[in-house]
């Protein structure tokens, strides 16, 4: 059996870990059988700095409008994404910029059915540049 393990907090993950080993072993040897049970970590969880995270909402809605930041998927995002290694070492914020085409349905990036819209990428390098800008204290455009 194979399973993905998200968490948003150190000691949860740990408890949740002790949990699987306890029952797999428990269901196993109750069934006569045996178990080997290895949790391999891959990232840790994404956890977005707050004051990084507001620059950003404050500068998104500036350049593109308020009305095209959605802010209701503010709960945490459950994202298997190695840029978590970076929030551990350098205060930041993971967004994600909308990728569907106008009048089409959301498709997931992992589908083979999925066309990337190319109009996002100027969008996301107009939100970096602003962004450097801010944190630098200059002008760059």
């Amino acid at each position: 059996m194979l399973g993905t393990l998200r968490y948003y907090k150190e000691e949860v993950k740990d408890k949740v870990i002790g949990r699987i080993q306890t029952l797999t072993k428990s269901i196993c040897e109750a069934n006569g059988c045996r178990s080997n049970c290895i949790v391999t970590p891959i990232c840790p969880p994404v956890i977005n700095h707050e004051k990084h995270t507001k620059i950003f909402i404050d500068i998104a809605k500036e350049e593109i409008g308020e009305n095209n930041v959605n802010l209701d998927n503010q709960i945490p995002w459950s994202a298997s994404e190695d840029f978590s290694y970076f929030l551990q070492k350098v205060p930041g914020c993971f967004i994600a910029l909308n990728n569907v085409k106008v009048g089409e349905e959301p498709i997931s990036l992992h589908s083979s059915k999925m066309n990337f819209n190319d109009n996002t990428m100027a969008t996301g390098a107009l939100l970096n540049i602003r962004l450097s800008e801010h944190r630098l204290g200059i002008k760059i455009i």
